[in-house]
């Protein structure tokens, strides 16, 4: 005689990954990354836009930059700690391997959804940053970097600015300060590199003994030297 067995069948147990992604939709984690990351481009593409406009110091983007960044694992940490209740914001409790199971052996439409919207998140974020990176201080727009001439040490320096017509000398006497003086017309230029790195404000005018300090410094350097002056073709 054979004896049937009536012990029940042991549950089906799901891989741990799937459990912890499974934890993740349940306490609202990959809303989080998904709306930070939409929230993030907008601030910085809004940043890159308005703060120049204004103006801001240079600084400014990188400050935005670095706070959106250095603040996205504290908003997944609190996502994952606390949710939002009626009465307020309380302790997120643990689940119950059913409600965990119950996820789990979702259809997968309702399972892909909130992981699609994170990777989003995600994608926005470093497009963000990859845009905040190249809205950070540098040179000014359209600006290309000067080609050195003739130079008496690491200060001074003649440069011949290859996107305009007008030949250049610019003099850095000191690490915050640059002259330009333009031969073509006789203008001169002043900049503070410790507050405006991108050249955008000219000071000439607003700090007259500055602009005659460093031209007699630009013109006794050259006569020392024994420059050889541009001339036109």
């Amino acid at each position: 005689m054979t004896e049937s067995s009536n012990r029940p069948s042991a549950p089906h147990t799901s891989a741990p990954y799937q459990r912890w992604l499974a934890e993740m939709k349940r306490r609202r984690v990959f809303r989080v990354i998904a709306v930070y990351g939409a929230v993030s481009f907008v601030v910085l593409e809004a940043a890159s836009v308005v703060f120049p406009a204004i103006p801001l110091p240079d600084w400014s983007i990188s400050l935005v930059l670095w706070m959106v960044i250095l603040g996205f694992p504290f908003a997944v940490v609190l996502a994952w700690a606390f949710e939002l209740k009626p009465d307020g914001v309380k302790r997120t409790e643990a689940a119950g391997p059913a409600e965990i199971e119950s996820i789990v052996a979702a259809p997968a439409l309702t399972r892909w959804p909130p992981g699609l919207l994170a990777l989003g998140g995600l994608v926005l974020l470093a497009v963000a940053f990859y845009g905040g990176k190249r809205s950070a201080p540098g040179p000014a727009d359209g600006a290309r970097e000067p080609s050195i001439g003739t130079a008496a040490g690491p200060d001074l320096a003649y440069v011949d600015l290859a996107d305009d017509p007008r030949p250049a000398i610019a003099v850095l006497p000191f690490a915050d300060m640059k002259l330009i003086e333009w031969f073509e017309d006789g203008a001169v230029e002043l900049y503070d590199l410790a507050s405006d790195l991108s050249e955008r404000h000219d000071l000439a005018a607003d700090r007259p003994e500055d602009t005659r300090r460093l031209l007699e410094q630009l013109r006794a350097w050259r006569d020392d030297l024994g420059a050889n002056m541009p001339t036109e073709p």
